[in-house]
């Protein structure tokens, strides 16, 4: 019983080990004579380092040599180190052992993969299933441990190639009563040097005769050489019999292309779907093995052909930028193929797709309709392309005004836009009043002109503007014062200025706004009472500019005053009247104010009444009221109570009076009026009392 058992835990053991580290191939398709690099992968649980195992390869199938003879056996660099290395042997019982190890015990890289690879050779004469094993495989650990593994297999399928080679004949068609070259190509994988093959040609289809009045059928030259050469007899069954050999068995150039060209013709009288075959082919190597190749066929179609072709017009205009459709026509109705091509002589003047013509440049053009069958039939229609010319001419204005001297530009409009010829031409009725030149008015002289503008493409279309010159106005206005004053009965000259220098009216109304105070009239202005008035200057023009000046009329002041004594004596008890006269007559204001320099000797009054007051001297003045400060003055001596005589050479008589009004040289006692009169003319009144 232990010994059962022991020897049931080395079986699990083997079993565990086998399904955690496997070898493994699949199974491959290989052509017969082709080579296969064949991976053997490595699954495994284990940290391997080694491997023995023994390749078992059936009858067809080889290790290949390498370059240093050796059988054909690699390691994959992605799992093997560099320290690893592989080597295979040929064993008595035909099998080959492999052994990879390494010599520094590295372990494989992973723990799935490709491990190794087989390059394989098979034969080119074998074929069918077989298998490829692999047997007595034992793995080693880095520790020199050996892991055995179940054995692997691959099924090798080789099937053996046949050559291609077949011969190509494409669809085509062509028109009733004309003739095509048709070509038959051969795609060969086999060095063909010749071959035979009945032709067959439908019903309305002949192969045509050459000069020498043989079936024309030509080689291609680039695929044959000159060795080379056809021939073609009529069977009895109606086919034609192709043989192509070369008398020095020269195999066919290159694999692919067209080989031969049969010249064929089709009958007018029949239409439709037709077909050519090629058959009966038998192909021939140069060592004469005979390769047999398929049937071929093509779908031919016999078209009907155009046989008119016109159109609606022959001639025909047509204006710039708009289009024209040309209808092409067609016979028989149905012909095949009735799409036609349209060209024009000159595509700058017109061009032309599917009959609609486009005009673009004046001038004339040719356009063709042309049939696209084969038949190559035309017709042509001359178009004249027209010029596009002016429908409607506008101003800007109709009505316009300008100041004289001044510019006004007119702007003219022609439609369409795309009119050929936009040139317009402008006149005045009136050149004196306004001229124009480019729609650009002149305004000369204060009228009306009527400006026109004409087309000059034929049309005469025109547009009017009636233009009326004003004059040129004032716009500004200024006077050289804006402030002035003026004493009354005096005059002032105003200046007033107009801008623009060229103004048309210059004219200039004045007035006062309070002509009590001053008058105006052409600038100068009369100042008639002291006061204030506005003087405005306003234009005439129309344009009521005004400008204004404030003027302020100031009095008449007096130029001097004179007093009738400018000297005088006083005594106790003593007055003297002073006059005072004013000049000029018509002075506003005669008044005068009448002042003491020293009221403690002498007083006035301002009826100029002088009053003594007590002894000493003192000067009377008299003021003009009016401001001008103008004075006279009298110089006053106050002497004490008594009479004196009187001793001054200037006096030259000195009369008194009494109170009764006796006169006397003497004073008289009580009150004198003593009255002095002086050399020089002036006289000199006082009171005096004597006790």
């Amino acid at each position: 019983m232990r010994l059962l058992t022991l020897f049931m835990a080395a079986l699990w053991a083997l079993f565990a080990q086998a399904e955690t580290n496997q070898m493994s191939m699949s199974d491959r398709i290989v052509l017969s004579g082709d080579t296969l690099l064949l991976p053997v992968v490595l699954d495994n649980e284990s940290e391997i380092s080694a491997f023995q195992c023994d390749v078992f390869l059936p009858q067809g199938i080889t290790v290949a040599l390498n370059e240093e003879e050796d059988l054909d056996v690699t390691l994959n660099s992605e799992r093997a180190t560099s320290s690893h290395s592989i080597t295979a042997r040929p064993q008595n019982d035909g099998c080959i052992r492999l052994a990879a190890y390494s010599s520094q015990s590295k372990k494989f890289k992973g723990n799935s993969g490709e491990l190794f690879y087989l390059n394989l050779v098979t034969d080119a004469d074998v074929e069918g299933e077989m298998s490829i094993t692999l047997k007595n495989i034992i793995c080693s650990t880095a520790d020199a441990e050996e892991i055995a593994v179940p054995d692997a297999e691959a099924l090798i399928t080789m099937a053996k190639y046949i050559p291609k080679n077949d011969f190509i004949l494409n669809d085509t068609s062509f028109l009733g009563g004309t003739s095509i070259l048709l070509p038959v190509g051969l795609d060969n994988e086999s060095e063909i040097s010749a071959f035979q093959c009945d032709i067959c040609l439908p019903e309305g289809i002949t192969l045509l005769l050459n000069e020498e009045e043989e079936f024309d059928i030509t080689l291609n030259g680039e695929r044959t050489t000159s060795s080379h050469s056809p021939s073609a007899r009529l069977q009895d069954n109606g086919s034609i019999r192709l043989a192509v050999y070369s008398s020095q068995s020269k195999k066919f150039k290159g694999n692919t292309g067209e080989l031969f060209y049969l010249h064929l013709h089709a009958d007018k009288e029949h239409f439709g779907a037709q077909q050519i075959c090629i058959q009966n082919i038998i192909c021939s190597t140069a060592d004469a093995k005979t390769i047999i190749v398929n049937d071929v066929k093509n779908s031919l179609t016999i078209l009907r052909p155009v046989e008119t072709l016109t159109l609606d017009q022959q001639t025909a205009e047509v204006v710039r930028n708009e289009t024209l459709t040309l209808t092409a026509t067609v016979t028989p109705q149905d012909a095949d193929n009735k799409e036609i091509t349209w060209t024009s002589s000159d595509e700058t003047i017109a061009t032309v797709k599917d009959g609609v013509v486009t005009a673009l440049k004046v001038g004339e053009a040719i356009i063709t309709a042309t049939t696209t069958d084969g038949t190559n039939l035309a017709a042509t229609c001359t178009v004249t392309v027209k010029p596009i010319v002016v429908s409607a001419l506008t101003l800007d204005q109709q009505t316009a005004e300008v100041v004289r001297n001044e510019t006004l530009t007119l702007t003219a409009t022609v439609a369409p836009e795309d009119a050929d010829n936009k040139e317009i031409t402008w006149t005045s009725s009136d050149e004196t009043v306004a001229t124009v030149k480019d729609g650009v008015v002149t305004a000369l002289k204060v009228g009306e002109a009527i400006i026109t503008a004409t087309t000059t493409d034929g049309t005469n279309l025109t547009a009017t503007c009636t233009v009326t010159v004003k004059p040129i106005v004032v716009s500004a206005l200024t006077l050289d014062q804006q402030t002035a004053e003026v004493v009354r009965n005096e005059t002032l000259t105003l200046t007033a200025t107009v801008a623009p220098e060229d103004a048309d009216n210059k004219e200039i109304v004045w007035t006062s706004s309070d002509e009590t105070v001053a008058t105006v009239k052409d600038g100068v202005v009369t100042a008639l009472k002291v006061g204030e008035a506005i003087i405005t200057a306003t234009t005439t023009d129309g344009t009521n500019l005004t400008a204004t000046c404030t003027v302020t009329v100031k009095p008449v002041l007096l130029t001097s005053i004179t007093l009738n004594i400018i000297e005088l004596t006083l005594e106790v008890g003593e007055t003297a009247l002073l006059t005072a006269t004013v000049a000029p007559e018509e002075a506003d204001n005669k008044s005068v104010v009448w002042s003491s320099s020293d009221e403690t000797v002498v007083t006035v009054d301002q009826t100029g009444l002088v009053t003594y007051v007590k002894e000493g001297t003192a000067t009377i003045t008299a003021t003009a009221a009016d401001g001008s400060g103008i004075t006279a003055t009298c110089a006053v001596v106050a002497k004490p109570d008594g009479i004196t005589t009187i001793t001054s050479d200037n006096i030259a008589n000195i009369t008194y009076y009494s109170i009764v009004g006796e006169a006397s040289d003497t004073p008289h006692k009580g009150l004198n009026i003593i009255k002095r009169a002086y050399k020089d003319g002036r006289v000199e009144v006082s009171k005096r009392i004597i006790k």
